[in-house]
């Protein structure tokens, strides 16, 4: 069974969300784990990235409208090669964690 995916939900509209997540300007401010390039379609925006590892991330931030607010969750999905590999179980809750950091510090952010 797949962990739950990091969610939080933001006190501010889809598209107030999606035009601050779709500005790399921003990116410094909140996403301290990911070095985010992305490309943008509608209420998804993807991402390539890396970790503290060094491993190669690759993921989705999807956007749902909850009343008059946000919810915003991260999908991602990390490949570590090599002897890495042995340590996916311990990078998979931290990388969660992290994640979970970021989307706090994205709503803080946006809602100050």
């Amino acid at each position: 069974m797949k962990a739950p995916l990091p969610t939080v939900t933001i006190q501010r509209d889809v598209s107030n969300v999606y035009d601050y997540l779709a500005s790399e300007q921003h990116d410094p401010g909140w996403a301290r784990s990911f070095g985010v390039r992305r490309t943008v379609e509608n209420q998804l925006i993807a991402f390539t990235a890396r970790n503290i590892a060094g491993t190669p991330v690759t993921g989705t931030y999807t956007l749902e409208p909850a009343g008059d607010s946000t919810r915003v969750i991260i999908d991602y999905y990390a490949q570590p090669t090599g002897f890495k590999k042995l340590l996916k179980p311990l990078m998979a809750g931290s990388m969660r964690r992290e994640a979970q950091d970021d989307l706090a510090q994205l709503a803080s952010e946006l809602t100050g």
